[in-house]
């Protein structure tokens, strides 16, 4: 009042009196006492400023968005959702991922879909888009020992070419996060994290190399949406795929459990896995996902010849459990 402020919304102001973290009625009150009596008037002529939350409420409808439909969240779908949609796939949402829950062939219920699925895998064979894993590449003379920072596996001793699973904690020791990892070369590595994870551990990774290990010569980029994911995973899956494969030999002895190799399928780029959810022989084909539809027909018409199926998520937590897998 003193310094010429003789309107209340002015005192409000100067004073940040009934602001920031007082936004109600609390020192308002004590503030508009005060400046009526400088200004030798009762409060009602002063006037009264705008009381906020918690004493005067806010009605929930000024806080909420409008629906959207199906635009109220984003949906992301990998390069195969075109024709698992086509073939009748029935859908689930992971994350806002759309991935193929089951495959019904007509008069089928879910139940009989899913025994058909994982009959069908493990007798003879079966595709799964596992495009939504999370994917990062960790490169640079330091990966190894910035890998083993974040992660209980000592992959330093992980050889060129192969493959581990890796767990990584938190600062309390609690499980953060888990994937198959493949060393490219001795100073780059595929990274897989879950579906749900692929953010944060991608941002927990940047966290730590700029706040507790900047010294590490490493560098990560997120390649989750670069690379589409094709299992083929069953006793025919080395015969599914290895008519279309270039460059790499898929035998026993070349390509043991466990394996990464780089070559070609369908004369387009792979990284090609050994590895397996299911407990039967399997592989995971890695080509930049522009041509994922693609090569999952080439690969679905070879499955033909053998009688494979398309499977979904519900078949494959189900093999996963049949074998004991996490």
């Amino acid at each position: 009042v003193h310094e010429g402020m003789h309107s209340i919304e002015h005192v409000k102001r100067f004073t940040t009196n009934g602001m920031a973290t007082d936004q109600g009625k609390t020192s308002n009150m004590h503030g508009l006492a005060i400046a009526a009596e400088e200004l030798g008037k009762p409060i009602p002529q002063v006037g009264l400023t705008t009381f906020r939350a918690p004493y005067t409420p806010v009605t929930f409808g000024s806080i909420v968005g409008h629906a959207r439909g199906a635009l109220f969240d984003p949906t992301r779908r990998t390069a195969t959702h075109g024709w698992a949609a086509r073939q009748g796939a029935v859908f689930e949402d992971v994350g806002h991922w759309k991935r193929a829950w089951y495959f019904p062939k007509a008069g089928e219920d879910m139940h009989a879909a899913v025994n058909r699925e994982c009959v069908t895998v493990r007798k003879v064979g079966g595709l799964f888009d596992a495009s939504t894993l999370g994917k990062i590449e960790v490169v640079g003379p330091d990966a190894a020992k910035f890998m083993e920072l974040l992660y209980t596996n000592p992959w330093e001793k992980l050889e060129t070419g192969r493959c581990r699973y890796g767990i990584m904690l938190r600062e309390d020791g609690f499980i953060y996060d888990d994937g198959v990892v493949g060393r490219l070369a001795p100073d780059r590595f595929h990274v897989t994290t879950t579906t749900g994870g692929a953010p944060r551990v991608m941002n927990h990774m940047e966290d730590y190399l700029q706040t507790e290990f900047p010294h590490l010569n490493v560098w990560l980029t997120s390649i989750t949406e670069q690379w589409a994911v094709i299992a083929v995973q069953g006793p025919k899956s080395r015969d599914i795929i290895a008519p279309l494969v270039e460059g790499i030999d898929m035998s026993d002895e070349a390509m043991p459990h466990m394996s990464v190799r780089e070559g070609k399928i369908c004369g387009v780029p792979t990284r090609l896995f050994r590895m397996s959810f299911t407990g039967e022989r399997g592989f995971e084909v890695n080509v930049p996902a522009d041509y994922g539809e693609a090569v999952w027909e080439a690969l679905w018409a070879e499955g033909q010849k053998h009688g494979a199926t398309a499977y979904g998520t519900e078949t494959m937590h189900v093999l996963r459990a049949e074998k004991g897998y996490i």
